[in-house]
């Protein structure tokens, strides 16, 4: 109950300030076709899986915080330099270094190649986990949000759709889906920041069939493996 008060009336001094523009501009009227029900249901096992890498390689680069801090963080900022400089070559822009936004927009313009928008899929992952590993902190909500627009494209360039902003939106709920293990939250995210209901029945189909590609597998240690409780010997972790 206090959380929902805290969070209407933080929505309604934002949008008195801003004004309740969607958050991403998506274009067309989503149908609900047979082609594009099939297509979110094929794209959520890739997003599953996509997550699950994600998820080890984010946790990999979490253990990596307790060995050799002298040269850690050094080591960590010339990796990020160089993958800063390798999507700028690729596509004239920084997208590793600017928002996340930037990224889902750039994503979203028609013209995008397959292999381009795969590599820039592994940089934007890579570029995460470096800064993990080096002890930067920003979040993974949006790093998730941004690998299932990225994946969402992808999938887009395979199976035409009428709207082109379909598959993008389901990429983006199926992946923060199953990388936070939150399918519903997922897609009510990508519903209101879009303001297109429309993408609620395709998104849980998207949304779902991630969530079982993923497991029990999560990107935070703070979510238990198929809800095991900690126990003496193993407390769980910390609280700060």
């Amino acid at each position: 109950l206090p959380a929902f008060v805290a969070a209407s009336s933080s929505y309604l001094v934002f949008v008195a300030i801003n004004g309740t523009a969607p958050l991403f501009s998506v274009s067309g009227n989503p149908q609900f076709v047979f082609a594009d029900l099939a297509g979110a249901v094929a794209l959520g096992p890739l997003c599953g899986i996509g997550a699950r890498l994600f998820s080890k390689l984010v946790r990999r680069a979490k253990s990596l915080l307790h060995v050799s801090p002298r040269w850690r963080i050094p080591a960590a900022g010339m990796s990020l330099a160089a993958l800063f400089g390798l999507t700028r070559l690729l596509t004239g822009q920084d997208l590793s270094l600017s928002s996340g936004y930037n990224v889902i927009a750039w994503a979203a313009e028609p013209g995008r190649g397959l292999w381009l928008l795969l590599a820039i899929l592994v940089i934007r992952c890579l570029a995460t986990a470096t800064a993990v590993a080096g002890g930067g902190v920003g979040g993974l909500f949006i790093p998730l949000a941004v690998a299932g627009t990225v994946v969402g494209r992808l999938v887009g360039v395979i199976i035409p759709s009428a709207d082109e902003g379909l598959f993008t939106v389901l990429g983006t709920a199926a992946f923060l889906g199953a990388g936070y293990r939150v399918p519903l939250a997922a897609v009510m995210f990508v519903a209101e920041t879009t303001g297109r209901p429309g993408f609620v029945v395709p998104g849980l189909l998207a949304a779902v069939s991630a969530e079982l590609m993923m497991g029990s597998m999560s990107v935070t240690t703070y979510q238990r493996d198929r809800g095991v409780l900690p126990t003496a010997a193993d407390p769980g972790p910390p609280v700060r």
